[in-house]
């Protein structure tokens, strides 16, 4: 049937989020003695999409604990200000109407509403997945075979774009063509499996004309 919808990753293509969950996450690590280095925070949470937290020594408890104030701190990061990405905002302006759009994210639902209080993006899509809507985040396929049954579109009628290679690899997991715009964090990610990548979020655009 061709192009129906399209599902969004948010933090690094939506808004630029993740410079911040950075800091927040080396700050808090420091404390306990740990040195988060930007390579480390990529390998370990934008590949792998392991749990930064889990570098911290100590038990289970300690790391929860390190994990509510880096929490915490995040939010404070990321409130107040308007974080969206240059040219998103004219990107979905140009696709509203044309295709289906929803967010699947991997922020907390609280996190992801701080976000987005000053992006004036939510009105293009039709819903969020955010990370209290599936058990396993990227790059398992569960948060993009939720998002697809949340639409109730085919894999082939749908395309992804993310910024990071858990997300790509989530995305081809569920069998999904997935559209790559890599940002000064994941630029040197493997991206082979990608079905485009593409330098910025308006040539999303291009890609989306092609397939319809």
């Amino acid at each position: 049937m061709g192009l129906q919808a399209m599902l969004w990753d948010n933090d690094g293509v939506l808004v630029d989020t993740e410079p911040l969950y950075f800091e927040a996450s080396a700050r808090i690590l420091s404390e306990v003695g740990v040195e988060l280095t930007k390579r480390i925070f990529v390998q370990t949470s934008l590949t792998a999409g392991s749990s930064l937290l889990d570098l911290a020594p100590g038990g289970q408890q300690k790391r929860e604990t390190l994990r509510d104030r880096r929490n915490a701190l995040y939010a404070d990061l990321i409130a107040g200000q308007d974080l969206t990405i240059d040219g998103a905002k004219e990107t979905h302006e140009i696709l509203t109407n044309r295709v289906r759009m929803m967010v699947v994210t991997s922020s907390r639902h609280d996190h992801f509403k701080i976000i987005h209080r000053s992006t004036e993006l939510l009105s293009y899509f039709e819903g969020v997945i955010d990370r209290e809507d599936y058990a396993n985040s990227k790059p398992d396929p569960e948060p993009y075979l939720t998002g697809l049954a949340r639409l109730g579109v085919e894999a082939d009628d749908c395309i992804v774009v993310e910024d990071s290679t858990r997300g790509m690899i989530s995305a081809i997991q569920a069998g999904l063509r997935c559209v790559v715009v890599p940002n000064m964090l994941t630029k040197d990610g493997d991206f082979s499996g990608a079905y485009k990548v593409v330098d910025s979020v308006r040539d999303v655009v291009e890609v989306v004309e092609e397939l319809l």
